[in-house]
């Protein structure tokens, strides 16, 4: 019990620290607008300048790709890199558009095969937690049919892992079509961020970088609270629902020592 409240006080305190941050991100945004730029910039913008002029003029783009699609693929067998870093490298030097398309296919990819994984073998720890937590399994099964609200959330929240999530509706057998798009529905968000902010890595106090971190910040902020308040919610309920059932207990033995 105490290692689960401790949980739920670290998923509040990074929920409220996120929303922190992009609130302070958001302030520095409004501080930039007005030509305010810090003494060390300049230089600071220089070296950057020379980093992305290079990693523009990379050759051949296809084979850099392909080392991404490689690394989704990689992934699937072992969770080394997270989304967001292959967004950011591959927007680092793909054009924008592209970047988007490569990171779309290779989320597909990734989650495709986790799912197939979890369908064939289980869903793993993640599944193993959800048994013992019957009200969590109540709400991710939604009477067996799977709960596309609850993957969707998921999906948005950053520290649930792609391919956990998707290893444990795969052992759910919830329909692949389904999965898959609200898979992308709920990752889009996060995509799109990760993207631009790897579009304007180069320049991290410019309006194109500080933006989609304000975005990435909230989104995260909003639905760790989220699933703050609904792990509270249920523990509650849970505990309302124990006391009722001693009290009623404690009912049926008054009645018993009465008619004896």
């Amino acid at each position: 019990m105490q290692k689960r409240r401790l949980g739920r006080r670290l998923w509040e305190f990074l929920g409220v620290l996120c929303v922190l941050g992009g609130a302070a991100a958001f302030v520095l945004l409004l501080l930039l607008r007005a030509d305010e730029r810090f003494p060390w910039y300049t230089t600071a913008r220089e070296v950057l300048t020379g980093a992305e002029t290079f990693l523009r003029s990379l050759r051949p783009k296809p084979l850099f790709a392909l080392a991404i699609m490689l690394c989704y693929l990689l992934c699937a067998k072992v969770p080394i890199f997270a989304l967001s870093t292959l967004c950011l490298v591959s927007a680092a030097v793909l054009p924008t558009p592209w970047a988007l398309l490569l990171n779309t296919a290779g989320v597909s990819l990734l989650c495709t095969l986790k799912y197939r994984q979890g369908d064939k073998k289980g869903g793993g720890r993640a599944w193993d937690i959800v048994l013992r937590n019957r009200g969590l399994r109540t709400l991710l099964e939604r009477e067996g049919a799977g709960n596309p609200w609850v993957l969707a959330a998921l999906r948005l929240t950053p520290i649930c892992p792609v391919g956990g999530v998707s290893r444990l509706y795969g052992a759910m057998e919830y329909p692949r079509g389904g999965f898959l798009w609200v898979t992308l529905a709920g990752l889009a968000p996060r995509m799109v961020a990760y993207t631009f902010l790897g579009r304007g890595v180069f320049d991290p106090l410019s309006t194109a970088f500080l933006s989609p971190l304000i975005l990435v910040l909230l989104i995260s902020g909003f639905t760790l609270l989220f699933w703050d308040t609904l792990l509270r919610f249920a523990s509650g309920k849970k505990s309302r629902e124990a006391s009722y059932s001693l009290q009623e207990f404690h009912e049926i033995q008054k009645k018993r020592k009465t008619k004896l």
